[in-house]
């Protein structure tokens, strides 16, 4: 069988893929995005990781679907059993952002104005916010106070990190006395909210680990039939099977998706929004 039409079919459905995401994250346009560069793809390891499982799956089966969908499993495999790492980044973000908090507070009687209580605790900051501070620090050299905090609660993306920034700014702009009340209400807040996720994810614990057996026994079922019995698979080996095989995938894959989702916890909306006049480069 000839592999043009597969081919071709591999690549319409790859990108459909695309646009769909495209479609479902939103596109910002704005006046002058047209002449922007698009961003050099950087070959990555675990780029060539995805090639290669794409390369095999096509060499095994001579589906060119077979390997779009062995790519995107590759791509994504490792971000869907990656989730303890980003609940622990998220946790020690919302610790940090207390500690700084308190930090502030505290710094804040001694201090002169905001900006050199933020100077002034960038070096004892707690280690998850320091780089993010430091670029903080590069900015207010460059940039007025209200432009460097909009841009660094823009780098942390953070509804929490918003409500400092915030806070800080109307200190800045409307000299408000009980700042340092605030943002010691702001800390408490924090560590509450550490804790209430702490409970959330020891609830979703066991959803997590079904989902992940779930889908690696899928995984390596269909990867099975492939090797042990290649002859119970060979409808799919026709332009049809091959479309055939794009829709069930995209169930599979759709389905997936769904269960992952469903483990991830959904942040907050932010409530500061970086404007390009108001962000400093």
């Amino acid at each position: 069988m000839t592999l043009v039409v597969p081919g071709l079919l591999g690549v319409v459905f790859a990108a459909s893929l695309m646009v769909a995401a495209a479609a479902w994250r939103g596109l910002d346009l704005r006046a002058g995005d047209q002449t922007r560069r698009l961003p050099a793809v950087v070959f990555t390891p675990r780029l060539a990781v995805c090639v290669l499982v794409a390369l095999v799956v096509l060499v095994v089966t001579r589906w060119p679907v077979g390997a779009v969908f062995g790519a995107i499993a590759a791509w994504l495999v490792p971000r869907f059993f990656g989730h303890r790492t980003e609940r622990q980044a998220g946790l020690d973000l919302l610790e940090a952002l207390a500690s700084w908090a308190e930090q502030l507070r505290d710094t804040l009687a001694g201090a002169a104005g905001v900006e050199e209580t933020i100077l002034a605790t960038v070096r004892v900051a707690p280690v998850a916010l320091r780089p993010q501070l430091g670029r903080l620090a590069l900015r207010l050299d460059r940039h007025p106070l209200v432009a460097s905090l909009r841009g660094f609660a823009d780098e942390l993306e953070d509804p929490l990190a918003d409500l400092i920034v915030s806070a800080l700014i109307l200190g800045a702009e409307k000299q408000v006395k009980d700042l340092g009340a605030l943002l010691g209400a702001l800390a408490a807040t924090a560590r509450d909210e550490a804790g209430m996720h702490l409970r959330v994810e020891a609830g979703r614990a066991r959803t997590r680990s079904a989902t992940q057996i779930i889908t690696m026994f899928t995984l390596a079922f269909a990867g099975g039939l492939v090797l042990v019995n290649r002859g119970y698979l060979s409808p799919f080996d026709s332009t049809v099977g091959q479309g055939a095989l794009a829709l069930v995938g995209g169930c599979f894959a759709a389905a997936f998706w769904l269960m992952d989702r469903m483990t991830r916890p959904r942040l907050g909306e932010r409530i500061l929004v970086r404007t390009d006049q108001e962000a400093p480069s």
